[in-house]
């Protein structure tokens, strides 16, 4: 899985060619990799007693080598020169998240030379990562506000009028290249697109060639002006790493499959990140502050004299029962959750220490202990998550808004009762759900709204964005548990693309240009084990449907 080997390639960096004690600095960027994917035992396991953010106030400890994980800025090029000056460290290694130019590397070369001590500088690493692996198979480059600003890079150079990409086919690169089927809308030359958007497409190319870095180029369809431009940087940015490699390589490697890359833009299914939600993942998302795998529950349920203002819970790697239940209904978990915590009384009772018992029972016990430790700990923990989310269902009648919207047929009396209980949000969003699911039907619920949603920016821009299709076929069979199965959006894209491949390919990958959405990872990972393919789903953004309907707004 994605996780894994990004896991096992930054541990060897950061481990180094010896085990030594070790100091790691962090930006802002560097936090965002190491934060969902380690934990401070791990780092101790690889010599670093100590995790430190680029603007704190260091102490000097001659003793011990520094890892800086950081974006390549000048602003953070000086901050290490100064750590040089003042001698904090035995030795440095730099691993730069993105490719450092040039002349910000010499910079970096002159200065510490004039500083006679550019000997302490042992190691400089770039193109490292700048993604952030959230669960095995999904990614987010943590780009803010990433829809608007796709939106506004297609409004101002695209001059095809309507941006109608739901309407153009999916075309393989090359193929694209040869009779400009698409890149003929863009207006304005690389250049001036670069200088007004060159961190969008840098940040997005730095971090699919982290995906793809270490194989064959992928085969990259897309149906729109900015993916092809995305593709056309991205597989440049590989063959220079090929090139590299190949030197590097003593014998050519046999030959292998290529992965298949499809790039999509949120433009193609606006509806999808709209629809209330069933699967635990994504309802902890919709329902709580979750970023980078971080939990927080603000005003939890707690006792009277335990009043707590938040409550915060890191859902990593190495919990069990989020990694594995992410795609399961709500109500599955609740179920298992329950039953765990009463099989883990049952198993705590068994294996309590009683100092009457023989040796053998008391080893026993005590190496039982610290497993029955974790697994309290992470059984209380969702116990508290489960609780606070079923307040939060319970209050905002979000189990009442997923029936509706999942239903195969409308239920106007149901909808009726509904609209006059729920927030405007979570209206507007149902709203969505019937233009694009239940069309025949949107006129009346409108009327039913009524003044509540007349004047929504985010429904005008839905209304006037959306293609509609007179037929909408189940791409997933048997996944009656999942959200989506019934949207024809993203996954339809995936399976043209797919049903029409003509080689056989190593991994199926789809990244959203503008912001993505855990029910989404959930339908291409379901696309992935009904074709036996290994999956990577990513996006510049992993968003709630709030914060997707707060860029709308802002740009409607």
């Amino acid at each position: 899985m994605l996780r894994e080997r990004q896991a096992q390639e930054l541990s060897g960096l950061l481990k180094g060619e010896s085990f030594e004690w070790s100091v790691l600095i962090l930006d802002k960027d560097g936090q965002d990799v190491i934060s969902p994917l380690f934990i401070m035992t791990d780092l101790m396991e690889m010599g670093i007693v100590q995790c430190l953010k680029m603007e704190d106030i260091r102490e000097q400890n001659l003793e011990t080598r520094a890892v800086y994980l950081i974006k390549e800025t000048e602003e953070n090029i000086s901050r290490i020169l100064e750590d040089v000056k003042m001698q904090l460290y035995s030795k440095i290694e730099i691993l730069f998240t993105g490719i450092i130019s040039t002349s910000l590397l010499k910079d970096l070369a002159f200065k510490a030379a004039a500083l006679k001590e550019a000997s302490r500088i042992v190691r400089i690493t770039d193109a490292i990562t700048n993604i952030s692996l959230l669960h095995e198979s999904i990614y987010t480059m943590n780009m803010t506000k990433s829809f608007v600003e796709t939106v506004q890079l297609a409004q101002k150079y695209i001059t095809t009028g309507k941006d109608s990409c739901a309407e153009r086919a999916m075309e393989e690169h090359y193929r694209a290249l040869s009779n400009n089927s698409i890149d003929d809308s863009l207006t304005l030359s690389k250049e001036e697109v670069m200088n007004e958007h060159g961190e969008y497409f840098d940040k997005i190319v730095m971090g699919l060639s982290s995906v793809f870095k270490n194989g064959l180029a992928p085969a990259v369809f897309y149906n729109h002006p900015i993916a092809k431009k995305v593709s056309s940087e991205l597989l440049d940015r590989l063959s220079d790493i090929s090139e590299v490699m190949e030197k590097q390589r003593p014998n050519k490697p046999k030959k292998m499959k290529r992965p298949l890359l499809v790039i999509l833009t949120r433009g193609e299914d606006l509806v999808t990140p709209l629809y209330h939600t069933n699967t635990y993942g994504a309802m902890l998302n919709e329902i709580f502050d979750f970023s980078l795998n971080k939990l927080v529950i603000h005003n939890p349920i707690s006792k009277p004299q335990e009043k707590k203002e938040k409550e915060t819970y890191n859902l990593n790697r190495y919990d069990t029962l989020y990694n594995d239940n992410i795609h399961e209904p709500f109500t599955t978990v609740v179920d298992r959750v329950n039953e765990d915590l009463q099989a883990y009384k049952e198993l705590s009772q068994s294996a309590s220490i009683n100092m009457a018992t023989g040796n053998d029972d008391m080893v026993r016990s005590l190496i039982q202990l610290p497993d029955l430790l974790g697994k309290n700990r992470l059984l209380y923990n969702h116990m508290n998550i489960v609780l606070n989310a079923i307040k939060i269902i319970q209050q905002k009648h979000l189990d009442e808004l997923f029936a509706v919207e999942d239903g195969n047929a409308l239920d106007m009396p149901e909808v009726e009762e509904i609209i006059n209980k729920v927030e405007l949000n979570d209206l507007i969003r149902l709203c969505a759900v019937v233009f694009s699911k239940f069309n025949k039907h949107y006129a009346e619920v409108s009327a039913l709204a009524g003044k509540r949603v007349k004047n929504s920016k985010v429904l005008k821009y839905i209304e006037n964005n959306t293609v509609q299709h007179s037929t909408r076929k189940k791409i997933l069979h048997n996944i009656k548990k999942m959200i989506g199965v019934q949207k024809d959006g993203i996954i339809k894209r995936v399976d043209e693309v797919w049903s029409g491949k003509t080689e056989d390919f190593s991994s199926l990958n789809i990244f959203i240009l503008g912001g993505g959405t855990y029910d989404e990872y959930t339908a291409v990972l379901e696309y992935g084990k009904a074709h036996k393919i290994e999956v990577t789903y990513g996006s510049t953004e992993i968003f709630s449907a709030n914060s997707f309907m707060a860029q709308i707004d802002e740009i409607a």
